[in-house]
């Protein structure tokens, strides 16, 4: 705040000075003007100005409609910030972990550059009414979220969120109309980038406006039980998928025929086909998933309950009773409800919640890929390793060892891990060790021959910052072993990468419940750097051989430092 008063005081003194020079020096109106605007100073203090001015309107308009800014959407702001300038997305993006499936950015600059003729100070004032407008386009979005989940919002929050919208929807239909009239009059120009950017903020808006009186017609007539709300909800996403769809179309037509053809258009042409594929599958899933919600999610018991904590992490409040996922993670019924519109796994591992009852016959296709990419490869991931019940009781271990993990000080490829060694009689380290977990690697890999290995089982993290440079596992017995990770959770961006045998490069992102095995001195690996959320993993070692070599007492003496919890 403080920094802001000597920001805008600090542009305000100097611009009178520089108004008063020339008027001083000038003595007459007109050429006073001709020298403001033409003087390269003059035009740099007076659109500091201007910037000055759009801020504060920013923050009267903020505080007069929005009051104080949740944490959660300052830093939504800044992360937004970020990307305001080069790309076009509306829709806010989470400060949180990153979901999987999440368009990349969609650059807009290159955009500009098809109408770079016309690139003049109008344009630059357009472009920055444009992220004024997104901002509070962001904002809205955000708040009518947290209007769903909140448990009490005062009737004057809905009053001036109302009034926001309505102002918003006002600015939209001029800026679009203006755009529209101008280019119908004087034919294309870069004011269809503008009209474009407007369309798609309105189209936004309406469906943020929706969603916001299907929760009031919800809380009015329902009581907060509509349970066809769901189905409206992804409706409403739905149309607006297909208007951005569509809106992309008739941009790029009117771009191809006037301009030629914009290759970076293309791409987001495609990407937004893909969004638009992504959602009508994602409604699919819903349905499946909440046609029968009280049958297919058991109610959890007192003693479930007590083990979490009675929180539900999606609304942050106290829990007397819910529903438990099949990772084991337990939530409010509706809840539970609101975020299966947003997404199908769960809030807490971002494990895929399945829809079907009957997984055997996916689990047993899913081997028999591994196994042929373990051939052909030496690496291979097997997903949904262990049952729903078991995983959800190893997740629940690992968390409880979190205070154990140590900063890895030995020398390493691996920078800014965490770890320690789990004792023998470890329950994760039983479990990966059991002949359940074995059996069914031996059968994918079609090795009756593997056997646990004698050497320590690892329990690792990787926070915000953590990487591991590509490498080769080095060999420890005479025959090379398997290095096998099952993700115990992963709510990073960070994605595994492997050279294929073929010389290619391979990148996923790994699940909860997911198992990597690699084959010691086969394919290169290493895992990118975490920007957001973390990723716990448990490494252990399969063998067929038990000969050790140097290097099995090597590598043990320089993990000394890594104690047991």
């Amino acid at each position: 705040m403080a920094s802001w008063a000597k920001y805008s005081v600090l542009s305000s003194l100097v611009t009178s000075a520089v108004v008063y020079y020339a008027f001083a020096t000038r003595e007459q109106f007109y050429p006073t003007v001709v020298y403001l605007v033409t003087s390269k100073v003059c035009v740099l203090c007076l659109g500091n100005q201007a910037i000055v001015f759009t801020l504060l309107v920013g923050r009267i308009s903020k505080q007069l409609f929005l009051g104080s800014l949740r944490e959660i959407e300052v830093e939504l702001l800044y992360e937004n910030s970020r990307y305001a300038i080069t790309e076009t997305r509306v829709a806010p993006r989470r400060p949180r972990a990153k979901r999987r499936g999440t368009p990349p950015p969609k650059p807009r600059c290159l955009a500009l550059t098809i109408f770079r003729e016309e690139l003049t100070t109008r344009v630059f004032a357009l472009f920055t009414a444009l992220l004024f407008a997104k901002v509070f386009h962001w904002l809205v979005q955000s708040r009518v979220e947290h209007v769903e989940h909140a448990e009490r919002v005062s009737t004057l929050s809905h009053y001036r969120l109302g009034a926001l919208m309505l102002w918003l929807y006002v600015l939209d239909g001029a800026a679009l109309s203006m755009c529209a009239i101008l280019c119908i009059r004087n034919g294309p120009s870069v004011l269809l980038l503008f009209g474009f950017e407007f369309a798609i903020l309105a189209v936004s808006l309406c469906a943020a406006a929706s969603r916001y009186g299907l929760f009031a017609v919800e809380q009015r007539l329902y009581e907060g039980q509509w349970t066809a709300k769901g189905s409206y909800v992804f409706a409403v996403d739905f149309v607006a998928e297909v208007l951005r769809f569509a809106f992309y179309v008739v941009f790029f037509t009117i771009v191809f025929t006037y301009y030629g053809v914009p290759l970076h258009i293309v791409r987001e042409l495609w990407v937004s086909y893909v969004s638009l594929r992504r959602r009508l599958a994602a409604y699919k899933r819903y349905r499946a998933l909440t046609a029968n919600m009280d049958e297919r999610f058991p109610s959890a018991t007192d003693e479930e309950l007590d083990a979490c904590g009675r929180i539900c992490i999606i609304c942050r409040d106290g829990m007397d009773e819910g529903k438990k996922l099949p990772c084991g993670h337990i939530f409010h019924f509706g809840c539970l409800r609101l975020w299966l519109q947003q997404q199908q796994s769960c809030p807490t591992c971002r494990m895929d919640i399945p829809v079907d009852d009957a997984p055997a016959a996916g689990a047993a296709a899913g081997d028999a890929a591994a196994a042929r990419k373990y051939a052909r490869d030496g690496v291979c991931v097997v997903e949904s390793f262990f049952e729903p019940v078991v995983f959800a009781a190893l997740a629940r271990e690992a968390d409880a060892k979190r205070p154990a993990l140590r900063p890895e000080t030995m020398e390493s490829v691996a920078v800014g891990r965490t770890g320690c060694f789990l004792a023998p009689a470890d329950a994760i380290v039983a479990a990966l060790s059991g002949p359940e977990a074995v059996g069914r690697l031996r059968a994918i890999l079609g090795d009756d021959r593997l056997v646990p290995a004698d050497f320590p089982v690892e329990l690792r993290a990787y926070p915000v910052g953590a990487a591991m440079g590509w490498h080769k596992d080095e060999a420890l017995y005479d025959e090379p072993q398997l290095e096998c990770v099952l993700t115990l959770c992963n709510s990073s961006d960070s994605e595994t990468h492997w050279e294929n045998a073929d010389g290619s490069l391979e990148s996923k992102w790994l699940p909860p419940n997911s198992l990597l095995v690699v084959r010691a001195e086969g394919a290169s690996h290493g895992v990118s750097a975490v920007t957001v959320g973390d990723r716990v993993i448990a490494k252990y070692v399969l063998t067929a051989s038990p000969v050790k070599l140097q290097a099995w007492y090597d590598n043990l003496d320089s993990y000394r430092d890594m104690a047991q919890p």
